[in-house]
């Protein structure tokens, strides 16, 4: 069992690790990207700075994209669930917006980068007479905060997790290092998409379901914990419908289903007020009414692709998009997962081998299911990012690899070798994407690991003991 002073360093060194992590992030953010966060951002506007639905006054930061229309007003396309939880960010940018571009207009310049190089251009091009991107400063910068921060709380389950599983520090912080710098989860933390959402809401679902077996005080508080993670892991990523139950109905008592439903009824309530509003009826979305893509008004023509193929973009090389061509470490975690521990001993009392089968097999449907999409691999980035939301759970597996394999030096450098491959070939494609340089934002970034690094400083103690009292 280890003493108090050692989980406070271990956390400490853990908060550390992060802090460092969303300063990558942060660091390397420029505002909005694409039509994709760009969609997200005009409704979190909508919602958090005017309170409606509509983003009329926005609809230009999708460039003309990833847009809705119905009875001649424009909505974003996007789940709600992403809009839901940065509308507060949006609110604070919006205080900033005007100040910034009067000191952009003195300056003669920005002072703080609205968007991509290519989101610059596009929007230019596109709307050389409608209100300047420059116009967004505060709100691109207070979005990215926000992005950063619920990738930030992604990681902290993670690690969460791992701890409560009794995995060893080196191995926990391999996963956590190795999730956020060398998967998609970090460059797509820089930026509002819905797949960073869902992966930080996945994470917490996991341990919440993790730790309710071994809970006794803390029950009803994991329960609601779960179910609101749950239902905004599927208010962010419709198609997680398809896995969070079967997590729950997989790896939960029903003796927890009422307090993990409760959790999940505020999420449930406020996206179908969201749908009714916008598109008529609580089952009416975004998608179905969408201006640019007529395969996304029916579910038929959404999920009517070529299931093989699109395992193949998804998990292979196809369109060097996939989890192979990209993240091939990934599949070390995944085989972990289907192993399970590597050895049995006391400090893996609260995992087996039942327990990682069980969560990797609940989400296999929703996986199944992205194979069908009619463009598995994304978008315009053309990658894996449908499959960002398993992140965490693959993350979990990394740190299980790590014990497993890396017992000796040939183990842990292939390991390793993998991970910086990884590494260089997400971040390679973010920046020729973003058509900028590394490190856009420096001050930001250290101004970001500074503050997380802290504030672990100050709460390792507390979490550690309250950790000890449970």
């Amino acid at each position: 069992m280890q003493d108090g002073r050692g989980a406070t360093r271990e956390r400490r060194a853990i908060f550390a690790l992060i802090g460092v992590l969303a300063g990558l992030w942060a660091a390397n953010a420029t505002g909005i990207v694409a039509s994709n966060d760009g969609s997200h951002v005009a409704l979190a506007r909508a919602l958090g700075v005017r309170f409606e639905t509509s983003i009329d006054p926005d609809w230009r930061l999708t460039v003309g994209v990833d847009l809705a229309e119905r009875q001649g007003r424009l909505y974003s396309d996007r789940p709600p669930g992403t809009g839901f939880l940065a509308a507060p960010a949006a609110w604070l940018g919006a205080r900033l917006d005007g100040p910034l571009l009067e000191r952009s207009r003195a300056v003669g310049g920005t002072v703080v980068t609205p968007g991509s190089r290519g989101m610059r251009k596009t929007y230019a091009q596109r709307y050389p007479d409608a209100t300047p991107l420059d116009a967004y400063q505060g709100t691109a910068w207070w979005i990215s905060l926000h992005a950063v921060g619920v990738a930030t709380l992604g990681l902290a389950f993670l690690d969460a997790l791992l701890r409560l599983w009794g995995i060893g520090f080196a191995a926990r912080a391999f996963a956590v290092a190795t999730t956020g710098a060398c998967t998609l989860f970090g460059p797509y933390a820089t930026a509002l998409f819905s797949h960073g959402t869902a992966a930080s809401a996945m994470a917490a679902l996991v341990y919440a379901l993790a730790a309710l077996p071994g809970s006794q005080d803390r029950a009803r508080a994991l329960s609601l914990l779960g179910g609101f993670a749950g239902a905004i892991a599927v208010a962010a990523e419709y198609s997680l419908v398809a896995w969070v139950p079967l997590a729950v109905l997989f790896t939960t008592p029903p003796r927890h289903w009422t307090w993990l439903a409760a959790g999940a009824l505020p999420v449930a309530l406020a996206t179908g007020a969201y749908h009714a509003a916008a598109f008529g009826s609580p089952f009416s979305i975004g998608y179905h009414h969408h201006v640019t893509f007529d395969f996304s008004h029916r579910l038929s023509t959404t999920f009517g692709g070529d299931p093989l193929g699109g395992l193949w973009v998804l998990f292979g090389a196809g369109q060097r998009a996939g989890l192979l061509w990209k993240s091939p470490v990934v599949f070390v975690g995944i085989a972990a997962l289907v192993l399970g521990p590597g050895r049995a001993t006391d400090g893996h009392a609260n995992i087996d081998r039942r327990t990682t089968r069980l969560l990797l097999a609940s989400g296999v449907p929703w996986m199944l299911l992205l194979s069908f999409h009619e463009t598995p691999w994304g978008g315009a980035t053309v990658d894996y990012r449908y499959l960002i939301p398993a992140l965490p759970l693959f993350g979990a597996g990394l740190a299980l690899a790590w014990e497993r394999w890396a017992n000796d030096m040939a183990g842990a450098a292939g390991i390793v070798a993998l991970a910086l491959y990884s590494g260089i070939s997400v971040w390679t494609r973010f920046l020729q994407w973003h058509g900028g340089p590394a490190f856009a934002s420096p001050l930001t970034g250290l101004f970001v690991a500074a503050l997380i690094a802290g504030a672990g400083w100050a709460l390792a103690p507390r979490l550690a003991a309250v950790r000890e009292g449970s």
